[in-house]
């Protein structure tokens, strides 16, 4: 008997997030990792996706550029363990404080181009003010 239903996990990151939602139908798992906690979490987030024995994500979303979701994002997408589909990222820079946009648009600039540089194909889909803006492709 196969299995249908939504499993979410919330890793225990101390005061940053990370969340893996899985879809299960007809018992094929499809996986959304939210955020990635801090640069130093990135171990700590490969460690359980390899306890599951997940080695294929099929969506990695960036909720917002801070240090806290998008830092251990870039040790994930940098992993020779792990693939994935898609990768989401928001793009601040409509909305948010002129303060924190320099900081927000390099962490944005990290994550693009370690996302670019690591697959062959990769569909990103940027995120603004709540609109979703065309697919881009690099072949």
């Amino acid at each position: 008997m196969s299995y249908d239903g939504i499993e979410v996990d919330m890793l225990n990151l101390g005061n940053a997030d990370s969340i893996l939602v899985t879809q299960w139908s007809a018992g094929v798992a499809s996986r959304i990792l939210i955020d990635g906690g801090n640069t130093s979490d990135a171990e700590k987030v490969l460690s359980f996706l390899s306890s599951r024995g997940i080695k294929y994500l099929n969506h990695i979303v960036c909720s917002h550029p801070h240090d806290d979701h998008a830092g251990g994002l870039l040790g994930v997408v940098k992993s020779p363990n792990i693939d994935f589909g898609q990768a989401w990222v928001h793009l601040p820079w409509k909305h948010i404080d002129q303060s924190v946009l320099t900081t927000a648009l390099n962490r944005s600039e990290q994550l693009s181009g370690v996302l670019s540089n690591r697959l062959r194909t990769c569909s990103m889909r940027l995120l603004r003010g709540g609109s979703q803006l065309p697919s881009r492709s690099k072949e």
